[in-house]
């Protein structure tokens, strides 16, 4: 979403003219019920170590509950069946001639 004007609208975003939300009743764009409080005293901060640290533990946690997932997928369903792969010609090389109507 690097370039907002190319977002396209669905059910969870909706674009809304400046102009319409200037004329709502009690307008506050003020987003601060999404700051962190736990990170005001960065003293408090464990050291980067440590947060690396949990960060590879509740992803190894996430990548067992993905296997344990799959295991379970694999004894319950059968097999998808890959369909046959089909080679695709190759484009002609530019040297070789035009094929002849």
């Amino acid at each position: 979403a690097d370039n907002r004007a190319k977002r396209q609208e669905t059910e969870r975003f909706k674009r809304f003219p400046v102009q319409d939300l200037l004329k709502r009743d009690k307008l506050n764009l003020d987003i601060f019920w999404l700051k962190d409080e736990s990170l005001d005293d960065v003293d408090s901060l464990p050291a980067p170590d440590v947060i690396a640290a949990e960060i590879v533990e509740n992803l190894q946690a996430a990548l067992e509950a993905f296997q344990a997932v799959a295991e379970e997928l694999a004894t319950v369903a059968p097999p998808l069946k890959t369909p046959p792969s089909h080679p695709h010609p190759s484009p002609p090389s530019p040297t070789s001639p035009a094929p002849s109507e």
